[in-house]
């Protein structure tokens, strides 16, 4: 199931709203992850609106449901992750649960 991921990186398996993933993404892909700042901790620290946590990764799998029936409220993509950015799965990872993930298309 999907690519091999290299030795550098690390496999990260997220579900994202389906809104906030583009529709063509297959293995392969390459995308940049943002994630949407807390509203509340943007205004305070006045942030940006935005942050890339990881740039140019590639897609291990992204498995659509086919089932017409199912009502996929989530879609799972597995990126490889360049170990450097390592410290970047947490944010990526608390922030899919609050629905913050944003999924940009590369090429």
């Amino acid at each position: 199931l999907g690519e091999q991921a290299a030795d550098d990186t690390v496999s990260l398996s997220i579900a994202v709203a389906p809104e906030h993933v583009p529709t063509d993404l297959t293995r392969g892909s390459r995308v940049d992850v943002w994630v949407v700042a807390d509203r509340t901790v943007a205004q305070r620290r006045g942030g940006a609106a935005a942050e890339l946590v990881l740039g140019d990764v590639a897609v291990l799998d992204a498995p659509v449901v086919s089932d017409a029936f199912a009502s996929a409220t989530s879609r799972q993509l597995v990126l490889a992750v360049p170990e450097v950015d390592e410290e970047q799965l947490g944010e990526v990872l608390a922030a899919v649960g609050d629905d913050r993930v944003r999924v940009v298309g590369r090429g």
